[in-house]
């Protein structure tokens, strides 16, 4: 069982080899404009949609300031700090504790946005 496994190891390690010796400077700039142009805009603009549809609901919103940004705040609902983020990244524990502060997080589920929070007083508020 050790010898198989590290046979199926070593191949594994092979293929990262291989898959790293395969970046280039066209494949790095081809990644960072994804990340620029696509991920990020997408993003900037779901949180404004997610801005829109608390103020729909009649609460209170406010976005943060650099200095908020810096202590993780993207915004204020009714005047208590929230952080926004993907719901790809609502398992990765470590965020949850290391910032404090409630997470409001976002999919898309066909052509909807669907917005979760782990705190009970948004939750109630929606």
């Amino acid at each position: 069982a050790v010898k198989d496994s590290v046979q199926k190891t070593t191949a594994m390690i092979q293929g990262f080899k291989a898959a790293i010796n395969s970046i280039d400077s066209a494949l790095i700039k081809e990644w960072v404009e994804d990340l620029l142009y696509d991920k990020t805009f997408y993003g900037f603009n779901l949180e404004s949609t997610i801005k829109l549809f608390f103020i729909d609901k009649g609460l209170t919103v406010q976005n943060a300031t650099a200095g908020d940004e810096s202590k993780n705040i993207d915004l204020y609902v009714n005047g208590k700090p929230y952080q926004i983020k993907p719901k790809s990244l609502e398992h990765k524990q470590s965020i949850k504790s290391y910032i404090g502060i409630p997470i409001i997080y976002y999919y898309k589920e066909e052509n909807s946005l669907v917005i979760d929070c782990d705190d009970k007083y948004l939750s109630a508020l929606l």
